[in-house]
């Protein structure tokens, strides 16, 4: 039978109520709680009991301290001298239990226990959750402001948009995490100016859909993934999962470093040492499985050899260094080759910009060529004519004039080319342009 069991609990850092209310379920059926990890809440056997718990917060704690400090061991001794016996810390949290459930509370003033909660969220829980709504809120803008300009890019990379939504849900989840906080807190230091306590409300229902939902994510991503036939991204969203090991061999760095006694600054230092450490090793494993898989062709990488056009082709260059830039992508969708090649030593040099975009279901055809046409219109703020298609041998044509600036959309039978320079084309320069993008596959 097993004597310790891991379970996913969806339960805030400053809900208490929740938190007791769990843990007295738990004990009902025989479960103690032992250790709190970010991801697992781990329980030891006992025999199945009505215990009564209560949860105190000290904000001088760490989860770095190899003991409890001088003041915790008063705190302690003054409530197992009341019925109260300590049961587990995880950082400034100290849980406790006893065996009268009718046994009064630690703390009987509630605006003291509301100010240890706040103080230790002010701590850490605060800080991490608004650093990580920073993060997240800054990665959904820059996706919601380029969604309009920037969707068959988006459609064109299997991560792009699963990226995207797991920014936007992350935001709102630790945005409700953090309102709800600030909304308790409030209400809390009103009620306990009439000497009473406002219990904490549960909102595990959001944790669980975030959590539920990202997993949904990554595994749809990793479809694509493999559907998109990238060897290297294949490669490297598998062996991903291994930086989970990073996170136990620091709780495990931690533990040990515990049991020898070193103070919370070096124990800090070493677990942080080890999880870098490994996280080093891992990528050096990645890098080197990586070249051996492409050194024996077992797998590829999706960039072409050649491109089918560069500025040489079209202006005599004369002892100017170039540098082109290029990039591609593909889904199940589409496939985008771009290359940019401008000078490195005079801008007003000719520049060659192009994107070609390969559309993988023909029934987004139409699709495509609307967004992309709108793609320039918006960024060029100027409406694209049509014209003559024949020259470069196309079937469709749309331009663009924007001072020196010249801006195509090239419609083929399974592609669309954006295409921008910023010298005059001549008729000849177009017959080359059409001749090389008809043929390229």
């Amino acid at each position: 039978m097993k004597e310790r069991i891991r379970k996913i609990e969806f339960l805030s850092f400053y809900d208490r109520t929740g938190i007791i209310k769990r843990l007295e379920e738990m004990a009902k059926k025989g479960w103690l709680i032992d250790e709190i990890t970010p991801f697992t809440w781990i329980y030891k056997k006992i025999e199945p009991q009505n215990l009564k718990f209560d949860i105190t917060f000290y904000d001088k704690a760490s989860e770095f301290d190899a003991k409890p400090s001088d003041e915790q061991e008063r705190l302690y001794d003054l409530c197992q001298h009341n019925g109260w016996n300590f049961v587990f810390s995880s950082s400034k949290m100290q849980i406790f239990s006893n065996e009268n459930i009718k046994a009064t509370a630690i703390n009987t003033e509630p605006m003291l226990d509301i100010e240890n909660i706040h103080q230790s969220a002010k701590k850490s829980y605060i800080p991490l959750q608004t650093i990580l709504l920073i993060i997240s809120l800054v990665f959904s803008l820059l996706f919601l402001i380029n969604i309009n300009t920037e969707i068959i890019s988006y459609l064109s990379s299997p991560t792009t948009i699963p990226a995207g939504i797991l920014a936007i849900l992350m935001s709102l989840f630790l945005f409700e995490e953090l309102a709800s906080y600030f909304i308790w807190y409030d209400k809390a230091l009103k009620i306990a100016e009439n000497e009473e306590f406002l219990e904490t409300s549960s909102h595990s229902i959001f944790q669980k859909i975030f959590m539920y939902t990202a997993i949904v994510i990554f595994i749809i991503t990793y479809i694509f993934v493999i559907l998109s036939g990238d060897g290297m991204k294949i490669l490297s969203y598998t062996l991903a999962p291994l930086f989970i090991l990073v996170y136990f061999v620091e709780m495990r760095a931690k533990k040990h470093f515990k049991t020898k006694s070193l103070s919370k600054g070096r124990n800090q230092l070493f677990t942080l040492l080890s999880g870098y450490g490994l996280a080093l090793v891992l990528m050096l494993i990645m890098f080197v499985t990586s070249y051996l898989l492409l050194e024996n062709g077992i797998i590829t990488i999706n960039m072409p050899e050649d491109y089918p056009l560069y500025i040489k082709e079209l202006k005599q260059i004369k002892r100017v260094e170039y540098i082109a830039e290029r990039n591609y992508s593909k889904s199940v969708f589409f496939e985008q080759l771009k290359l940019n090649e401008h000078s490195n030593e005079n801008k007003d040099n000719p520049s060659l910009r192009y994107t070609i975009t390969t559309i993988n279901i023909p029934s987004m055809y139409n699709f495509c060529e609307k967004e992309l046409r709108k793609r320039i219109e918006i960024i060029f703020k100027s409406k694209a004519l049509k014209e003559n298609s024949t020259i470069f041998n196309a079937e469709k044509v749309y331009s663009i004039k924007n001072g020196e600036n010249e801006i195509y959309l090239l419609c083929y039978a399974d592609k669309l080319i954006e295409l921008e320079t910023n010298f005059a084309l001549n008729d000849k320069d177009k017959k080359i342009i059409g001749q090389k993008f008809k043929n390229f596959k």
